[in-house]
């Protein structure tokens, strides 16, 4: 199994930390490839990308000066994913990117046939400030973790999506609510039936009647 991870802040490098060694525990054998930040990389090794410095800028301007670096690290992650081919792309955070890279990524999905499951960690706050963009994210990914029970609420719009409290919060908490969180359906590898290979059809999904994450 394959995760290709991209996380632009420090905030997206500490929860994508925490993702993976959560799922570490569960499938040990599990490759990390993609880009975030330092503690992502110590967790990943060496093939994953610490561009933390470059990609973490703040502000519009900082944005348009930096714009034709974005464009070709752009172009060098879509590229990176085609030759990588990944089970999953693991999108955490970092909206004016990420969103970007869901829509790229699923058009060129449909061109060449790849199989890779799009999964957006932590959503943008567009239940609050930007419902416009819902439709968007419904046709781009294949299914939104949301870290906050406000924005797992149902919309009119068909948006597989669900609350996963983050790792290291589960880990926080005292044991008798760590095990009420491992009754719940939670995040698993799991092979949806007549979906083809086990490359194609393994699924970073909900764990309705799979093996439920701690």
């Amino acid at each position: 199994m394959k995760l290709y991870f991209v996380a632009g802040e420090a905030s997206g490098d500490n929860h994508g930390a925490a993702l993976i060694g959560a799922l570490r525990k569960l499938h040990p054998d599990l490759a990390v490839c993609g880009r975030g930040g330092p503690r992502m990389k110590a967790l990943a090794g060496e093939s994953f990308r610490d561009w933390s410095e470059e990609a973490a800028v703040v502000g519009l301007w900082e944005v348009l000066k930096n714009y034709p670096w974005f464009r070709r690290e752009f172009a060098r992650t879509l590229a990176e994913i085609r030759e990588l081919k990944p089970d999953a792309v693991v999108l955490i955070d970092y909206p004016g990117f990420n969103l970007r890279l869901a829509r790229a990524f699923r058009q060129s999905r449909k061109l060449s046939g790849l199989g890779g499951k799009i999964i957006y960690y932590i959503s943008p706050q567009v239940w609050a400030w930007n419902r416009s963009r819902i439709p968007k994210m419904a046709r781009w990914l294949d299914l939104m973790l949301c870290i906050f029970p406000s924005r797992s609420t149902s919309t009119k719009v068909r948006l597989a999506h669900d609350f996963r409290r983050p790792p290291d919060d589960r880990q926080s908490r005292g044991a008798a609510d760590r095990d009420h969180a491992r009754s719940k359906p939670g995040w698993s590898f799991s092979r949806k039936p007549g979906e083809g290979s086990a490359g194609a059809d393994a699924d970073l999904a909900r764990g309705d009647g799979g093996t439920a994450s701690p």
